[in-house]
């Protein structure tokens, strides 16, 4: 009687054993998907501030770019008596269409470029 007693503790022992085990291996694939889901998460908050970093450039860049649209298109280069006249209106077009200045806004623009004789003759044929 002993004995099967003996026998039975002994099998109660490797059922609560490898329920142990079982409990232990479902805890380390829990804490494995557990990890996982945090890595991902981490690695999508990160890529996330990357992302807006990256738009905050972007943005700030493209005002920088607008600002210096606005400066260049409110103070256009100067015509001046050593100026050729062909090359000053060729770069004038280049920089209108750059900074994307309407064509209807050419002629007040390009007045702003003139001065003295120039912007008189110029007022008097527009």
């Amino acid at each position: 009687m002993l004995k099967l007693q003996a026998d039975h503790d002994k099998a109660r022992a490797d059922e609560i054993e490898i329920e142990r085990k079982r409990q232990e291996k479902q805890q380390r694939a829990i804490q494995a998907k557990l990890d996982n889901e945090r890595t991902t998460r981490e690695k999508t908050e990160r890529e996330a501030r990357e992302e807006e970093f990256h738009e905050r450039e972007r943005r700030q860049a493209e005002a920088r770019m607008n600002e210096r649209r606005q400066t260049n298109v409110n103070s256009p280069p100067k015509l001046s008596e050593k100026d050729s006249i062909p090359v000053f209106l060729e770069r004038f077009e280049e920089l209108a269409l750059e900074y994307d200045v309407p064509k209807e806004a050419w002629s007040s623009s390009f007045q702003h470029c003139l001065s003295g004789q120039d912007l008189s003759t110029w007022s008097s044929i527009v």
